[in-house]
């Protein structure tokens, strides 16, 4: 018990909620998968990032404040026909970025079209 206590206390010091919720659960599973010990700090420390970017991605959207949450699911590809909305989600993807490579979007003017992409990638 005295384990669990500083267990406990440690992992509230060093900010690690993740790791202070999930470290029994994840210590009864590696011992019944026979885990060594190092995989069992690695599934740990996974789920800790995890969650820690899951947060900074959910903290990022509130400062964004955007008026309405929307994502690439709910756009309505029959309002512009014109978009190719196969070669769209796959640039939604942001493979491009990975391989250095640019792209544009062209358009008429008063679309406002970049405003939309910027909302859309950034909730991605």
């Amino acid at each position: 018990m005295t384990t669990e206590i500083l267990l406990d206390h440690l992992t509230k010091q060093l900010r690690m909620p993740t790791i202070a919720k999930q470290y029994r659960s994840l210590a009864r599973e590696a011992e019944e998968r026979n885990l060594q010990y190092e995989e069992y700090l690695l599934a740990l420390l996974e789920i800790e990032v995890q969650a820690r970017e899951e947060n900074q991605r959910q903290r990022r959207l509130k400062q964004a404040a955007f008026p309405v949450h929307k994502t690439l699911d709910t756009y309505d590809f029959s309002l512009m026909p014109s978009l190719n909305r196969n070669r769209f989600l796959t640039l939604a993807k942001g493979e491009f970025v990975e391989k250095k490579e640019n792209i544009i979007f062209l358009g008429n003017s008063g679309v406002n079209a970049k405003i939309k992409v910027d909302h859309f990638s950034a909730i991605r």
